[in-house]
Protein backbone atom coordinates (compact mmCIF):
# COMPACT_ATOMS: atom_id res chain seq x y z
CA UNK A 1 0.00 0.00 0.00
CA UNK A 2 1.38 3.39 -1.00
CA UNK A 3 -1.04 5.49 1.08
CA UNK A 4 0.30 7.12 4.22
CA UNK A 5 -1.94 8.29 7.02
CA UNK A 6 -1.92 12.02 7.72
CA UNK A 7 0.01 11.70 10.98
CA UNK A 8 2.93 10.10 9.10
CA UNK A 9 2.63 12.10 5.91
CA UNK A 10 2.77 15.42 7.74
CA UNK A 11 5.20 14.39 10.49
CA UNK A 12 7.47 17.38 11.36
CA UNK A 13 11.05 17.16 10.08
CA UNK A 14 12.44 20.31 11.70
CA UNK A 15 12.36 21.64 15.26
CA UNK A 16 10.22 24.63 14.21
CA UNK A 17 7.62 22.30 12.69
CA UNK A 18 6.79 20.69 16.06
CA UNK A 19 3.49 22.33 17.05
CA UNK A 20 3.12 23.87 20.50
CA UNK A 21 6.49 22.79 21.96
CA UNK A 22 8.66 25.85 21.35
CA UNK A 23 10.23 25.59 24.83
CA UNK A 24 11.60 22.15 23.89
CA UNK A 25 12.63 22.99 20.33
CA UNK A 26 14.52 26.14 21.27
CA UNK A 27 16.44 24.44 24.09
CA UNK A 28 17.51 21.52 21.91
CA UNK A 29 18.57 23.80 19.04
CA UNK A 30 20.66 25.90 21.40
CA UNK A 31 22.23 22.76 22.86
CA UNK A 32 23.34 21.74 19.36
CA UNK A 33 24.54 25.28 18.61
CA UNK A 34 26.63 25.45 21.81
CA UNK A 35 27.80 21.83 21.52
CA UNK A 36 26.11 20.97 24.84
CA UNK A 37 24.17 17.88 23.81
CA UNK A 38 23.46 15.80 26.93
CA UNK A 39 23.93 12.05 27.11
CA UNK A 40 20.39 11.43 28.33
CA UNK A 41 16.95 13.03 27.88
CA UNK A 42 13.46 12.24 29.12
CA UNK A 43 10.55 13.48 27.03
CA UNK A 44 7.33 13.29 29.05
CA UNK A 45 3.80 14.37 28.24
CA UNK A 46 0.39 13.19 26.99
CA UNK A 47 0.00 11.10 23.87
CA UNK A 48 0.25 12.61 20.41
CA UNK A 49 2.07 15.85 21.28
CA UNK A 50 5.41 15.20 19.53
CA UNK A 51 7.68 13.32 21.94
CA UNK A 52 8.88 10.60 19.55
CA UNK A 53 8.90 13.03 16.62
CA UNK A 54 11.19 15.41 18.52
CA UNK A 55 13.45 12.48 19.46
CA UNK A 56 13.84 11.57 15.79
CA UNK A 57 14.56 15.18 14.80
CA UNK A 58 17.21 15.41 17.54
CA UNK A 59 18.81 12.12 16.45
CA UNK A 60 19.00 13.40 12.86
CA UNK A 61 20.36 16.79 13.88
CA UNK A 62 23.27 15.44 15.93
CA UNK A 63 24.24 13.08 13.11
CA UNK A 64 23.72 15.46 10.18
CA UNK A 65 26.80 16.80 8.38
CA UNK A 66 24.93 19.63 6.64
CA UNK A 67 22.91 21.35 9.36
CA UNK A 68 20.67 24.20 8.26
CA UNK A 69 20.15 26.68 11.08
CA UNK A 70 20.90 23.79 13.45
CA UNK A 71 18.10 21.74 11.93
CA UNK A 72 18.69 18.48 10.06
CA UNK A 73 19.00 19.07 6.33
CA UNK A 74 16.81 16.08 5.48
CA UNK A 75 18.74 15.38 2.29
CA UNK A 76 21.97 13.72 3.38
CA UNK A 77 22.35 9.95 3.63
CA UNK A 78 22.20 10.00 7.42
CA UNK A 79 18.97 12.04 7.55
CA UNK A 80 17.28 9.91 4.90
CA UNK A 81 18.21 6.63 6.57
CA UNK A 82 16.92 7.84 9.97
CA UNK A 83 13.71 9.16 8.42
CA UNK A 84 13.12 5.81 6.69
CA UNK A 85 13.98 3.86 9.85
CA UNK A 86 16.92 1.91 8.42
CA UNK A 87 19.83 3.60 10.20
CA UNK A 88 21.52 1.01 12.42
CA UNK A 89 22.98 3.72 14.69
CA UNK A 90 19.55 5.07 15.69
CA UNK A 91 17.53 2.36 17.44
CA UNK A 92 13.90 2.82 18.50
CA UNK A 93 12.97 0.40 21.28
CA UNK A 94 9.46 -0.28 22.56
CA UNK A 95 9.64 -0.27 26.34
CA UNK A 96 6.47 -2.33 26.64
CA UNK A 97 7.76 -5.34 24.66
CA UNK A 98 11.45 -5.03 25.61
CA UNK A 99 11.01 -4.43 29.30
CA UNK A 100 13.06 -7.24 30.87
CA UNK A 101 16.57 -7.20 32.32
CA UNK A 102 17.92 -9.38 29.48
CA UNK A 103 16.82 -6.78 26.90
CA UNK A 104 18.61 -4.02 28.79
CA UNK A 105 21.74 -6.17 29.14
CA UNK A 106 21.83 -6.58 25.36
CA UNK A 107 21.41 -2.82 24.99
CA UNK A 108 24.36 -2.21 27.34
CA UNK A 109 26.58 -4.55 25.39
CA UNK A 110 25.72 -2.97 22.04
CA UNK A 111 26.24 0.54 23.45
CA UNK A 112 29.96 -0.17 23.83
CA UNK A 113 30.50 -0.18 20.07
CA UNK A 114 30.95 3.14 18.24
CA UNK A 115 28.54 4.23 15.45
CA UNK A 116 29.18 2.89 11.99
CA UNK A 117 28.57 6.06 10.01
CA UNK A 118 27.34 9.02 12.05
CA UNK A 119 28.69 10.82 15.10
CA UNK A 120 26.35 9.31 17.71
CA UNK A 121 24.62 6.06 18.47
CA UNK A 122 21.12 7.04 19.66
CA UNK A 123 18.74 4.84 21.67
CA UNK A 124 15.10 6.00 21.70
CA UNK A 125 13.15 4.00 24.30
CA UNK A 126 9.42 4.66 23.92
CA UNK A 127 7.10 4.17 26.92
CA UNK A 128 10.13 3.73 29.16
CA UNK A 129 7.95 3.57 32.29
CA UNK A 130 6.98 0.02 31.25
CA UNK A 131 10.47 -1.32 32.08
CA UNK A 132 10.73 -3.57 35.11
CA UNK A 133 12.49 -2.50 38.28
CA UNK A 134 15.38 -4.83 37.51
CA UNK A 135 15.69 -3.42 33.99
CA UNK A 136 15.85 0.13 35.34
CA UNK A 137 18.57 -0.90 37.78
CA UNK A 138 20.56 -2.51 34.97
CA UNK A 139 20.29 0.71 32.94
CA UNK A 140 21.48 3.01 35.72
CA UNK A 141 25.25 2.81 35.33
CA UNK A 142 25.22 2.97 31.55
CA UNK A 143 22.79 5.90 31.64
CA UNK A 144 24.95 7.82 34.10
CA UNK A 145 28.31 7.26 32.39
CA UNK A 146 27.70 6.13 28.80
CA UNK A 147 30.38 6.14 26.11
CA UNK A 148 30.90 9.64 24.63
CA UNK A 149 29.19 8.63 21.39
CA UNK A 150 25.93 7.35 22.95
CA UNK A 151 22.76 9.41 23.57
CA UNK A 152 19.67 8.04 25.34
CA UNK A 153 16.24 9.57 24.66
CA UNK A 154 13.51 8.15 26.91
CA UNK A 155 9.88 8.94 26.10
CA UNK A 156 6.97 8.35 28.49
CA UNK A 157 3.38 9.33 29.15
CA UNK A 158 3.70 8.47 32.86
CA UNK A 159 6.83 10.16 34.24
CA UNK A 160 5.78 9.47 37.85
CA UNK A 161 6.41 5.76 37.18
CA UNK A 162 10.03 6.40 36.22
CA UNK A 163 12.41 5.93 39.20
CA UNK A 164 14.02 9.05 40.61
CA UNK A 165 17.43 7.47 40.04
CA UNK A 166 16.71 7.57 36.30
CA UNK A 167 15.23 11.08 36.36
CA UNK A 168 18.27 12.48 38.16
CA UNK A 169 20.60 11.18 35.44
CA UNK A 170 18.80 12.85 32.53
CA UNK A 171 17.47 16.18 31.34
CA UNK A 172 13.67 16.19 31.59
CA UNK A 173 11.44 18.00 29.09
CA UNK A 174 7.70 18.28 29.75
CA UNK A 175 5.66 18.37 26.56
CA UNK A 176 2.41 20.35 26.80
CA UNK A 177 -1.02 19.61 25.45
CA UNK A 178 -1.47 21.40 22.15
CA UNK A 179 -3.92 24.29 22.19
CA UNK A 180 -7.15 24.17 20.20
CA UNK A 181 -6.01 27.12 18.08
CA UNK A 182 -2.79 25.33 17.09
CA UNK A 183 -4.65 22.10 16.27
CA UNK A 184 -7.23 23.98 14.17
CA UNK A 185 -4.47 25.83 12.32
CA UNK A 186 -2.65 22.59 11.50
CA UNK A 187 -5.87 20.92 10.32
CA UNK A 188 -6.56 23.86 8.02
CA UNK A 189 -3.10 23.60 6.46
CA UNK A 190 -3.50 19.88 5.86
CA UNK A 191 -7.00 20.17 4.36
CA UNK A 192 -5.87 22.96 2.02
CA UNK A 193 -2.89 20.91 0.88
CA UNK A 194 -5.22 17.95 0.33
CA UNK A 195 -7.71 20.17 -1.59
CA UNK A 196 -10.62 19.36 0.72
CA UNK A 197 -13.58 21.68 1.45
CA UNK A 198 -14.67 21.98 5.06
CA UNK A 199 -16.75 23.96 7.55
CA UNK A 200 -14.73 25.83 10.16
CA UNK A 201 -17.01 24.66 12.97
CA UNK A 202 -16.09 21.07 12.11
CA UNK A 203 -12.42 21.75 12.84
CA UNK A 204 -13.34 23.20 16.24
CA UNK A 205 -15.25 20.03 17.01
CA UNK A 206 -12.36 17.78 15.98
CA UNK A 207 -9.89 19.84 18.01
CA UNK A 208 -12.18 19.70 21.04
CA UNK A 209 -12.52 15.94 20.74
CA UNK A 210 -8.73 15.53 20.36
CA UNK A 211 -8.19 17.03 23.84
CA UNK A 212 -4.75 18.47 23.13
CA UNK A 213 -3.39 15.59 21.05
CA UNK A 214 -2.53 16.47 17.45
CA UNK A 215 -2.08 12.82 16.44
CA UNK A 216 -5.60 12.05 17.69
CA UNK A 217 -6.94 14.98 15.65
CA UNK A 218 -5.18 13.75 12.50
CA UNK A 219 -6.45 10.20 13.01
CA UNK A 220 -10.02 11.49 13.32
CA UNK A 221 -9.56 13.68 10.25
CA UNK A 222 -8.29 10.67 8.30
CA UNK A 223 -11.39 8.73 9.29
CA UNK A 224 -13.73 11.59 8.35
CA UNK A 225 -12.08 12.06 4.93
CA UNK A 226 -12.46 8.37 4.23
CA UNK A 227 -16.18 8.57 5.12
CA UNK A 228 -17.13 11.59 3.03
CA UNK A 229 -16.58 12.07 -0.68
CA UNK A 230 -16.44 15.83 -0.97
CA UNK A 231 -17.09 18.42 1.74
CA UNK A 232 -16.59 17.91 5.49
CA UNK A 233 -19.67 19.21 7.27
CA UNK A 234 -20.99 19.15 10.82
CA UNK A 235 -23.35 16.24 10.29
CA UNK A 236 -20.55 14.08 8.89
CA UNK A 237 -18.23 14.82 11.81
CA UNK A 238 -20.98 14.11 14.35
CA UNK A 239 -21.85 10.83 12.67
CA UNK A 240 -18.27 9.55 12.35
CA UNK A 241 -17.16 10.55 15.84
CA UNK A 242 -20.37 9.48 17.59
CA UNK A 243 -20.97 12.92 19.08
CA UNK A 244 -24.18 14.65 20.13
CA UNK A 245 -24.89 18.09 18.72
CA UNK A 246 -24.64 20.97 21.17
CA UNK A 247 -28.17 22.07 20.28
CA UNK A 248 -29.54 18.79 21.69
CA UNK A 249 -27.73 19.31 25.01
CA UNK A 250 -29.02 22.88 25.13
CA UNK A 251 -32.59 21.72 24.54
CA UNK A 252 -32.14 19.05 27.23
CA UNK A 253 -30.76 21.60 29.71
CA UNK A 254 -33.71 23.92 29.07
CA UNK A 255 -36.17 21.08 29.76
CA UNK A 256 -34.31 20.19 32.96
CA UNK A 257 -34.54 23.72 34.35
CA UNK A 258 -38.24 24.14 33.58
CA UNK A 259 -38.99 20.67 35.00
CA UNK A 260 -40.38 19.21 31.75
CA UNK A 261 -39.78 15.58 32.71
CA UNK A 262 -41.78 14.17 29.81
CA UNK A 263 -39.84 16.15 27.22
CA UNK A 264 -36.58 15.14 28.92
CA UNK A 265 -37.38 11.45 28.47
CA UNK A 266 -38.61 11.92 24.90
CA UNK A 267 -35.47 13.81 23.88
CA UNK A 268 -33.27 11.16 25.50
CA UNK A 269 -35.15 8.40 23.67
CA UNK A 270 -34.72 10.15 20.32
CA UNK A 271 -31.00 10.75 20.88
CA UNK A 272 -30.14 7.22 22.01
CA UNK A 273 -32.28 5.68 19.26
CA UNK A 274 -30.05 7.37 16.67
CA UNK A 275 -27.20 5.08 17.75
CA UNK A 276 -25.41 7.27 20.32
CA UNK A 277 -23.78 5.22 23.08
CA UNK A 278 -24.66 6.18 26.65
CA UNK A 279 -20.97 6.61 27.49
CA UNK A 280 -20.54 9.05 24.58
CA UNK A 281 -23.73 10.84 25.61
CA UNK A 282 -22.51 11.31 29.18
CA UNK A 283 -19.07 12.41 28.05
CA UNK A 284 -20.58 15.08 25.81
CA UNK A 285 -23.16 16.15 28.40
CA UNK A 286 -20.55 16.63 31.11
CA UNK A 287 -18.33 18.57 28.74
CA UNK A 288 -21.28 20.79 27.76
CA UNK A 289 -22.31 21.49 31.37
CA UNK A 290 -18.69 22.26 32.26
CA UNK A 291 -18.43 24.74 29.39
CA UNK A 292 -21.69 26.41 30.43
CA UNK A 293 -20.47 26.64 34.03
CA UNK A 294 -17.21 28.29 32.98
CA UNK A 295 -19.06 30.77 30.75
CA UNK A 296 -21.60 31.58 33.50
CA UNK A 297 -18.74 32.17 35.94
CA UNK A 298 -17.25 34.79 33.64
CA UNK A 299 -14.56 32.67 31.98
CA UNK A 300 -13.54 33.07 28.36
CA UNK A 301 -15.15 29.92 27.00
CA UNK A 302 -16.73 31.19 23.80
CA UNK A 303 -14.74 28.80 21.62
CA UNK A 304 -16.33 25.78 23.30
CA UNK A 305 -20.01 26.81 23.26
CA UNK A 306 -21.96 28.20 20.34
CA UNK A 307 -23.79 31.51 20.16
CA UNK A 308 -27.19 29.93 20.88
CA UNK A 309 -25.94 28.53 24.18
CA UNK A 310 -24.29 31.84 25.11
CA UNK A 311 -27.53 33.71 24.38
CA UNK A 312 -29.56 31.19 26.40
CA UNK A 313 -27.25 31.55 29.42
CA UNK A 314 -27.29 35.35 29.20
CA UNK A 315 -31.10 35.41 29.18
CA UNK A 316 -31.38 33.16 32.23
CA UNK A 317 -28.47 34.43 34.29
CA UNK A 318 -30.81 35.53 37.10
CA UNK A 319 -32.57 32.18 37.34
CA UNK A 320 -29.66 29.85 36.52
CA UNK A 321 -26.46 30.34 38.47
CA UNK A 322 -23.06 28.75 38.62
CA UNK A 323 -24.09 26.82 41.74
CA UNK A 324 -26.94 25.09 39.89
CA UNK A 325 -24.61 24.04 37.07
CA UNK A 326 -22.06 22.83 39.62
CA UNK A 327 -24.71 20.65 41.30
CA UNK A 328 -25.72 19.14 37.95
CA UNK A 329 -22.10 18.50 36.96
CA UNK A 330 -21.31 16.90 40.31
CA UNK A 331 -24.20 14.43 39.95
CA UNK A 332 -23.47 13.60 36.31
CA UNK A 333 -19.73 13.11 36.89
CA UNK A 334 -20.44 10.64 39.68
CA UNK A 335 -22.83 8.80 37.38
CA UNK A 336 -20.28 8.67 34.55
CA UNK A 337 -17.63 7.31 36.94
CA UNK A 338 -19.86 4.40 37.97
CA UNK A 339 -21.41 3.83 34.55
CA UNK A 340 -19.28 0.80 33.73
CA UNK A 341 -20.56 -1.00 36.84
CA UNK A 342 -24.28 -0.63 35.98
CA UNK A 343 -26.23 -3.56 34.60
CA UNK A 344 -28.93 -1.23 33.28
CA UNK A 345 -27.20 2.01 32.27
CA UNK A 346 -30.27 3.30 30.40
CA UNK A 347 -32.38 3.15 33.57
CA UNK A 348 -29.61 4.82 35.54
CA UNK A 349 -29.35 7.66 33.02
CA UNK A 350 -33.11 8.24 33.02
CA UNK A 351 -33.11 8.31 36.82
CA UNK A 352 -30.26 10.82 36.85
CA UNK A 353 -32.01 13.22 34.47
CA UNK A 354 -35.29 12.98 36.40
CA UNK A 355 -33.45 13.76 39.64
CA UNK A 356 -31.88 16.82 38.04
CA UNK A 357 -35.26 17.94 36.69
CA UNK A 358 -36.76 17.60 40.19
CA UNK A 359 -34.14 19.79 41.87
CA UNK A 360 -35.13 23.21 43.15
CA UNK A 361 -33.01 26.23 42.21
CA UNK A 362 -30.27 27.13 44.66
CA UNK A 363 -31.24 29.77 47.24
CA UNK A 364 -28.94 31.49 49.72
CA UNK A 365 -29.97 30.93 53.33
CA UNK A 366 -29.76 34.65 54.10
CA UNK A 367 -32.27 35.37 51.31
CA UNK A 368 -34.52 32.57 52.56
CA UNK A 369 -34.55 33.95 56.10
CA UNK A 370 -35.19 37.45 54.80
CA UNK A 371 -38.22 36.23 52.88
CA UNK A 372 -39.49 34.36 55.93
CA UNK A 373 -39.06 37.40 58.15
CA UNK A 374 -41.22 39.41 55.76
CA UNK A 375 -43.95 36.77 55.53
CA UNK A 376 -46.80 36.25 57.99
CA UNK A 377 -46.07 32.71 59.18
CA UNK A 378 -47.64 33.15 62.62
CA UNK A 379 -48.49 29.49 62.94
CA UNK A 380 -44.80 28.53 62.70
CA UNK A 381 -42.00 29.23 65.12
CA UNK A 382 -40.40 32.68 64.77
CA UNK A 383 -37.57 33.21 62.33
CA UNK A 384 -35.14 34.18 65.09
CA UNK A 385 -35.08 30.69 66.72
CA UNK A 386 -34.58 29.15 63.26
CA UNK A 387 -31.69 31.56 62.63
CA UNK A 388 -30.16 30.56 65.95
CA UNK A 389 -30.69 26.89 65.13
CA UNK A 390 -28.88 27.31 61.79
CA UNK A 391 -25.94 29.12 63.37
CA UNK A 392 -25.50 26.91 66.44
CA UNK A 393 -26.63 23.48 65.31
CA UNK A 394 -25.71 23.51 61.62
CA UNK A 395 -22.81 25.96 61.93
CA UNK A 396 -24.21 28.05 59.08
CA UNK A 397 -23.55 31.79 59.05
CA UNK A 398 -26.75 33.57 57.98
CA UNK A 399 -25.67 37.09 58.92
CA UNK A 400 -25.86 39.42 55.88
CA UNK A 401 -22.44 40.57 54.69
CA UNK A 402 -23.39 44.25 55.08
CA UNK A 403 -24.44 43.83 58.69
CA UNK A 404 -21.91 44.91 61.30
CA UNK A 405 -21.93 44.02 64.98
CA UNK A 406 -21.41 47.09 67.15
CA UNK A 407 -20.58 47.45 70.79
CA UNK A 408 -23.48 46.54 73.10
CA UNK A 409 -25.38 49.73 73.68
CA UNK A 410 -28.75 48.46 74.93
CA UNK A 411 -30.11 50.89 77.48
CA UNK A 412 -31.52 49.70 80.80
CA UNK A 413 -34.92 51.10 79.94
CA UNK A 414 -35.02 49.16 76.69
CA UNK A 415 -34.46 45.83 78.40
CA UNK A 416 -36.66 46.72 81.40
CA UNK A 417 -33.81 45.88 83.74
CA UNK A 418 -35.04 45.61 87.37
CA UNK A 419 -31.44 45.94 88.57
CA UNK A 420 -31.20 49.55 87.42
CA UNK A 421 -32.01 51.02 90.85
CA UNK A 422 -30.20 48.36 92.87
CA UNK A 423 -26.98 49.52 94.50
CA UNK A 424 -26.01 46.30 96.32
CA UNK A 425 -25.67 43.51 93.75
CA UNK A 426 -26.01 39.95 95.11
CA UNK A 427 -25.93 36.41 93.79
CA UNK A 428 -29.71 36.19 94.15
CA UNK A 429 -30.23 39.22 91.94
CA UNK A 430 -27.86 37.84 89.28
CA UNK A 431 -29.61 34.44 89.33
CA UNK A 432 -33.06 35.94 89.01
CA UNK A 433 -31.99 38.13 86.07
CA UNK A 434 -29.71 35.58 84.37
CA UNK A 435 -32.16 34.69 81.60
CA UNK A 436 -32.62 38.36 80.72
CA UNK A 437 -28.85 38.77 80.63
CA UNK A 438 -28.54 35.83 78.24
CA UNK A 439 -31.11 37.39 75.93
CA UNK A 440 -29.09 40.62 75.85
CA UNK A 441 -25.90 38.60 75.26
CA UNK A 442 -27.60 36.84 72.36
CA UNK A 443 -27.98 40.16 70.54
CA UNK A 444 -24.19 40.51 70.69
CA UNK A 445 -23.03 36.90 70.26
CA UNK A 446 -25.33 33.98 69.51
CA UNK A 447 -22.45 31.57 70.12
CA UNK A 448 -21.74 32.80 73.67
CA UNK A 449 -25.43 32.84 74.55
CA UNK A 450 -25.74 29.25 73.35
CA UNK A 451 -22.68 28.15 75.36
CA UNK A 452 -24.12 29.67 78.57
CA UNK A 453 -27.74 28.56 78.18
CA UNK A 454 -27.29 25.48 80.43
CA UNK A 455 -25.03 27.22 82.95
CA UNK A 456 -25.65 28.04 86.64
CA UNK A 457 -24.61 31.04 88.72
CA UNK A 458 -22.91 29.62 91.84
CA UNK A 459 -21.65 32.66 93.74
CA UNK A 460 -20.82 36.35 93.58
CA UNK A 461 -18.03 37.69 95.77
CA UNK A 462 -15.62 40.61 95.35
CA UNK A 463 -17.14 41.44 91.96
CA UNK A 464 -16.37 37.92 90.66
CA UNK A 465 -19.26 35.76 89.53
CA UNK A 466 -18.62 32.01 89.40
CA UNK A 467 -20.48 30.15 86.66
CA UNK A 468 -20.85 26.36 86.56
CA UNK A 469 -20.74 24.60 83.15
CA UNK A 470 -22.40 21.14 82.67
CA UNK A 471 -19.96 18.26 83.01
CA UNK A 472 -20.66 16.53 79.69
CA UNK A 473 -19.48 19.48 77.62
CA UNK A 474 -17.55 21.65 80.05
CA UNK A 475 -14.12 21.02 78.49
CA UNK A 476 -15.01 22.48 75.11
CA UNK A 477 -17.36 25.17 76.45
CA UNK A 478 -14.99 26.54 79.09
CA UNK A 479 -12.16 26.92 76.55
CA UNK A 480 -14.48 28.73 74.14
CA UNK A 481 -15.93 30.97 76.86
CA UNK A 482 -12.54 31.91 78.30
CA UNK A 483 -11.42 33.13 74.88
CA UNK A 484 -14.36 35.60 74.82
CA UNK A 485 -14.50 36.49 78.51
CA UNK A 486 -14.16 40.21 77.76
CA UNK A 487 -17.33 40.16 75.68
CA UNK A 488 -19.30 38.45 78.48
CA UNK A 489 -17.91 40.87 81.09
CA UNK A 490 -18.76 43.86 78.89
CA UNK A 491 -22.40 42.77 78.56
CA UNK A 492 -22.54 41.99 82.31
CA UNK A 493 -21.43 45.54 83.05
CA UNK A 494 -24.06 46.94 80.69
CA UNK A 495 -26.83 44.79 82.14
CA UNK A 496 -26.04 45.00 85.87
CA UNK A 497 -24.47 48.51 85.85
CA UNK A 498 -21.39 47.21 87.61
CA UNK A 499 -17.98 45.89 86.56
CA UNK A 500 -18.04 42.10 87.00
CA UNK A 501 -15.37 39.49 86.37
CA UNK A 502 -16.33 35.92 85.38
CA UNK A 503 -14.85 32.60 86.42
CA UNK A 504 -15.99 29.31 84.88
CA UNK A 505 -16.14 26.12 86.94
CA UNK A 506 -16.53 22.56 85.75
CA UNK A 507 -19.04 20.10 87.22
CA UNK A 508 -20.42 20.39 90.82
CA UNK A 509 -23.95 20.96 92.06
CA UNK A 510 -23.55 24.59 93.14
CA UNK A 511 -21.55 26.23 95.89
CA UNK A 512 -23.62 29.04 97.38
CA UNK A 513 -26.72 29.03 95.30
CA UNK A 514 -29.70 26.92 94.49
CA UNK A 515 -30.61 25.49 91.17
CA UNK A 516 -30.79 28.16 88.48
CA UNK A 517 -33.97 28.36 86.52
CA UNK A 518 -32.63 27.36 83.15
CA UNK A 519 -33.23 29.50 80.14
CA UNK A 520 -36.30 28.41 78.32
CA UNK A 521 -35.19 26.49 75.25
CA UNK A 522 -36.95 26.58 71.96
CA UNK A 523 -38.85 23.34 71.75
CA UNK A 524 -39.62 21.71 68.48
CA UNK A 525 -37.01 23.55 66.43
CA UNK A 526 -35.39 20.25 65.49
CA UNK A 527 -38.75 18.97 64.21
CA UNK A 528 -39.70 22.27 62.55
CA UNK A 529 -40.60 21.74 58.84
CA UNK A 530 -38.15 24.46 57.81
CA UNK A 531 -35.36 22.86 59.87
CA UNK A 532 -36.01 19.44 58.36
CA UNK A 533 -36.13 20.98 54.88
CA UNK A 534 -32.82 22.78 55.35
CA UNK A 535 -31.12 19.67 56.74
CA UNK A 536 -32.28 17.62 53.77
CA UNK A 537 -31.56 20.37 51.24
CA UNK A 538 -27.98 20.96 52.34
CA UNK A 539 -27.27 17.38 53.44
CA UNK A 540 -26.78 18.68 56.98
CA UNK A 541 -26.47 16.76 60.20
CA UNK A 542 -28.12 17.55 63.53
CA UNK A 543 -25.50 17.52 66.29
CA UNK A 544 -26.92 17.07 69.77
Amino acid sequence: MSYQVLSRKFRPQRFEDVIGQIHVSRTLKNAIKLDRVAHGYIFSGPRGVGKTTTARILSKAINCNELQDYNPCGGCASCKSITEGRNIDVLEIDGASNRGIDDIRDLRENAKYPPTSGKYRVYIIDEVHMLTKEAFNALLKTLEEPPPFVVFILATTDPHKVPLTILSRTQKFDFKRISMADIIGQLELILKSENFDYDEDCLKLIALKADGGLRDALSMLDQIIAFTESRIDMETVMSVLGMVQQSIFLELLDYLFINEKGNVLRLLETTLSSGIAISDFMNGFNEFIRNCMVFAAGGDNTIRIDESTQHWLDERNERIGVVDLMRILDMSLKFETGLKYLQHPRIGLETLLLKIASMDPSVEISNLLQQLSQSSLTELSPVKPVKKFLETKLNVDVTPKTETVSEPSVSLKEVSNPVANTSDLSVEIIQSNWNQFLEQLESVSVKLSHLLEDSQVLSFEKNIVKIQIPARTNGFKIKSLEKDSRTVERVLKTHFKQAIKVKYLADGSGENGGQLEKKTKIKGVEEHPLSLYLIEKFEGELIR
